[in-house]
């Protein structure tokens, strides 16, 4: 997915650990680097932190996983935390996952964005009969100056 998006502008891959793949992701993250290394459009951040915040044209975009702090929580600690950014957009989003389905919830001044899982329905979710959301990958069109124009999703095809 980066060399596709690479052949229309410059990547930012945010690090995001699952609760589920912490050390896993760190993996990822750390190999994503190496293969990257010396790309000049592309940048990956390896930051560790459960909340990152990035500001794009006049929207402020926040990435957390969604399972340590409620989403109706999220455009409210978003403007305490980057107070000055907040300020200076137009457009507040947020990017969570968790739940494995896709939602879209607008509060308090932002937009929080629930995506879906790429992960097919394992034993323990079939257990708790979290079998009803369609795997995919979602994907989501922010303009520089508009904000959220669009969104797409590409489900998961099982053979």
């Amino acid at each position: 997915h980066i060399d596709l998006l690479r052949q229309i502008g410059s990547v930012a891959v945010v690090f995001m650990a699952g609760n589920h793949d912490r050390y896993s992701a760190i993996a990822l993250m750390l190999y994503l680097e190496a293969a990257y290394e010396g790309i000049d459009d592309v940048t990956i951040n390896l930051d560790p932190s459960t909340r990152h915040y990035t500001k794009y044209g006049n929207t402020l975009l926040g990435f957390n996983h969604g399972d340590t702090v409620r989403k109706e929580k999220l455009p409210t600690l978003m403007s305490k935390e980057q107070r000055v950014l907040w300020g200076q957009t137009e457009s507040h989003i947020w990017f969570t996952g968790h739940l494995h389905h896709q939602v879209l919830h607008e509060m308090d001044g932002g937009l929080v964005i629930q995506l879906p899982s790429l992960a097919g329905h394992d034993r323990y979710h079939a257990r708790s009969g979290y079998t009803t959301a369609k795997a995919g990958l979602a994907a989501h069109i922010i303009d520089k100056e508009l904000g959220l124009i669009g969104s797409m999703f590409s489900p998961v095809r099982h053979r």
